[in-house]
C-alpha cells in the first residue's frame, strides 16, 4: 500500500467521518 499525503488525508477523513457518526 503506497503511503502518500493524499492517501493519508483520505484515511484521516474516513476515520473522522466514522468517528463523527453516532
Amino acid at each position: 500500500m503506497p503511503e502518500g499525503p493524499e492517501i493519508r488525508r483520505a484515511a484521516d477523513n474516513l476515520e473522522a467521518a466514522i468517528k463523527g457518526k453516532p
